[in-house]
């Protein structure tokens, strides 16, 4: 059986600079959105890709969090609204 790709959001929101999990989900819109969420209550947030294991190599988390914001960025653009102050998009 195959295991899909997932992504999940972290965000820091301890005194401690512990990252937290968000939700595993499928979609990357999702995962984008979930990054909007945590930036919009003033948490520092990254995007990662799930790859999980497969055969004998191990499964890894990689950063996305540029692509989420392009992404976002398209979203706004589309709807010719201005970028959140916390979007930098290089």
């Amino acid at each position: 059986m195959m295991i899909p790709t997932h992504y999940v959001t972290l965000t820091e929101c301890d005194r401690f600079g512990t990252y937290h999990k968000g939700d595993l989900v499928l979609n990357f819109d999702d995962a984008c959105d979930q990054y909007v969420e945590a930036r919009e209550d003033g948490q520092p947030a990254a995007v990662f890709r799930v790859d999980p294991p497969r055969g004998n190599a191990a499964g890894m988390y990689i950063d996305v969090t540029a692509d989420a914001e392009r992404r976002i960025a398209q979203w706004h653009n589309a709807r010719r609204q201005e970028l959140p102050e916390w979007l930098e998009v290089a």
